[in-house]
């Protein structure tokens, strides 16, 4: 999804919304993702 947003290309209005969403809270986004990786390790 970062990688989408970060081409810049013309998005349609949801994208736009959730780009910019994705904008201002993408540290803790990234936080969440690490700590769900980290979850599913110590669940292994």
């Amino acid at each position: 999804m970062g990688m989408r947003f970060a081409e810049g290309a013309a998005l349609s209005i949801p994208d736009t919304i959730v780009r910019n969403t994705y904008v201002a809270n993408h540290e803790a986004i990234e936080v969440a993702m690490i700590a769900t990786q980290l979850l599913g390790i110590r669940l292994v």
